[in-house]
């Protein structure tokens, strides 16, 4: 017999022999960008997600019309994860395992809010490493087999997450081991059809029930497939293209669970092995897939037996999988990309749908943000708007982790501003206002906040209200406030270089003196005078875990004292030499896959 090995598997041993330069690649970064931030320029706008997509990597080329399901960018998950698993229990998407661009096998667990704070939590890991195999959510459970482990062997494991406990537990091992496979959930059972025993593909069908915990064998697919798309619909397996020994197939296997026979449906359009795959709407979803990975979304109609095509992802993948949430949309995170390496990518198809007026803003009383997407803000009510004089290349941005990690959560979960929001000497005046909020005297608004470890020159932040509802009048100059006239704190006004802390701070804002009925917004203001890249001020700071909370009582209102900012004396500043630019490094060389047999 051949010795036949999964795409993913070949994958993994590429990574291995990458590994060590990687590594020194890794160091000379590392390095690079620990420097002061301000000798070091530009930096912190550029996200690791970022970064990925100038390698190479293919992008949807037209805008896709309104009606139709589109992917869009989410937050990127915390690692980059190829053969990560990725379920869903109507709410929230659990994802784990996977291997990273170093070739380590993960066990962590992560959860990601879609729907909520758009959040990367992580949680108990497994007790064991693994990648390549998908899992299922059902009754408050996660259940995850077999895969690959950290020595690239198939494993027969049955791991099962509790969601409420936060913890593992193993059921009964799969009666062979395997990776690669398809994992598919109905009425109670888990079915595993196809993948690699580690010498070669198969073509058993294993059926595992969770209330017995037990195993049973069923009829065998007509052909050994690893890495297909999958999916479950009105009592029928769905097993679509993958790879077999004799290379990629197109082919479309459909298992009637109630006669236990297998039947051909319309063949794959075009071949898509170790594709990402849901069933979203009633209808099977594959997107992504086959090398040079596809961008493609293939979907099937099971009561037609045709395919259509839907919109393109924004990153050709490979080497991951998807989850369908509630009835709302589909979640695919990690995959491997046109270079082979794995990516943190993340994207979500959502309704896009036609002529759709823009919402008014409702007033909240409660506003929960970690900044894990921030390109998010927007659709979520925040505005920003940066009026420095002169402006500089940069406004708000993704944190820069090799800096300092989020206070929680991803480690570039955190919102940040830098001496480049202005250019030359400036005054910067750099907004982030909150969305609209119902402002009651006793609110309280409390976020954590903090500058490099080790500051060269002193940064400085202000909160503002106004109580003109939606307004997001804050003047055009830097130093206009326009409806924004109210000060509520005012950190390092007197620009001391240690008046602005080094560690995660929490800072804590108690409205006052509003009158009743008053809605409108917070605003954090990076406002720092004589700053810039040649100034003597400015340098970075962070933003995370910001809450507003209304007061459940009403306290007897106190006058907001009347603040008017003590103006910094006009200093005319010897310019510091401009910084010298970053040297680029020299790209990773882009690996030839390892062909299949």
């Amino acid at each position: 017999m051949t010795t036949h090995t999964t795409p993913v598997r070949a994958l993994f041993g590429l990574r291995i022999l990458l590994g060590l330069l990687i590594v020194f690649t890794g160091v000379f970064l590392t390095l690079f960008a620990t420097a002061n931030p301000k000798d070091d320029a530009p930096h912190g706008n550029f996200h690791h997600a970022t970064i990925k997509h100038l390698q190479g990597v293919t992008h949807a080329p037209l805008p896709t019309p309104c009606g139709t399901p589109t992917w869009v960018e989410r937050a990127p998950v915390p690692y980059t994860a190829a053969g990560m698993f990725a379920a869903s229990d109507g709410t929230s998407v659990y994802a784990g395992g996977g291997f990273d661009d170093f070739g380590n096998v993960h066990n962590d667990l992560l959860r990601y809010d879609p729907m909520g704070n758009f959040c990367w939590t992580s949680l108990a890991p497994s007790p064991d490493q693994h990648y390549a195999s998908q899992a299922v959510h059902f009754n408050g459970k996660i259940y995850n087999i077999g895969g690959l482990d950290s020595a690239n062997n198939p494993t027969n494991t049955t791991r099962i997450y509790d969601i409420g406990a936060n913890s593992w537990t193993a059921g009964a091992p799969m009666p062979s081991a395997l990776s690669d496979m398809a994992v598919v959930l109905w009425n109670g059972l888990i079915y595993i059809a196809g993948g690699y025993n580690g010498t070669d593909d198969v073509n058993t069908l294993y059926a595992y029930d969770i209330a017995a915990d037990t195993w049973t064998t069923l009829a065998s697919m007509p052909q050994a497939i690893d890495s297909p798309g999958f999916g479950a619909i009105n009592g029928k397996l769905y097993i679509a293209s993958g790879y077999a020994s004799q290379g990629e197939l197109n082919t479309l296997y459909v298992y009637d669970i109630a006669t236990n026979t297998w039947t051909n449906g319309a063949n794959v359009p075009q071949p898509a092995g170790s594709c990402g795959s849901a069933v979203f709407n009633g209808q099977l979803y594959l997107f992504g897939g086959s090398f040079p990975p596809l961008a493609t979304t293939q979907i099937y109609d099971s009561v037609t037996n045709t395919w259509s095509t839907g919109s393109n992802m924004n990153v050709s993948r490979w080497l991951f999988y998807g989850t369908t949430v509630g009835d709302d949309s589909i979640v695919a995170p990690g995959g491997a990309e046109s270079n082979a390496f794995p990516v943190d990518d993340n994207e979500q198809l959502i309704s896009n749908p036609c002529g759709t007026p823009t919402p008014t803003p409702t007033p909240t009383c409660t506003l929960i943000e970690g900044f894990c997407d921030i390109n998010r803000l927007a659709g979520m009510g925040w505005f920003m708007q940066n009026n420095s004089e002169p402006l500089g290349t940069t406004d708000w941005f993704h944190g820069n982790d090799t800096l300092f990690p989020a206070f929680e959560g991803a480690p570039n979960a955190y919102i940040a501003a830098d001496f480049n929001n202005g250019a030359a000497v400036a005054t910067i005046s750099n907004w982030l206002l909150t969305p609209v909020l119902n402002l009651e005297n006793g609110s309280t608004l409390t976020f954590y906040t903090r500058t490099v470890d080790f500051p060269q020159h002193p940064n400085r932040l202000q909160i503002r209200v106004s109580t003109n509802g939606a307004s997001t009048n804050v003047g055009t100059q830097a130093t206009e406030v326009g409806d924004f006239t109210a000060l509520l704190l005012d950190i390092n006004p007197n620009y001391t270089l240690n008046g602005y802390p080094n560690a995660w701070s929490q800072f804590t804002v108690t409205i006052s003196a509003i009158p009743p009925g008053s809605t409108g917004r917070l605003a954090f203001r990076y406002f720092v005078e004589n700053g810039g890249p040649q100034g003597f001020n400015s340098d970075y700071i962070g933003i995370d875990t910001v809450n507003y909370s209304c007061s459940a009582a009403t306290p007897t209102p106190t006058p907001l004292p009347s603040i008017t900012p003590t103006p910094t004396p006009t200093v005319t500043p010897t310019p510091r030499p401009g910084p010298t630019p970053r040297v680029r490094p020299t790209p990773r060389p882009r690996p030839t896959p390892r062909p299949l047999p």
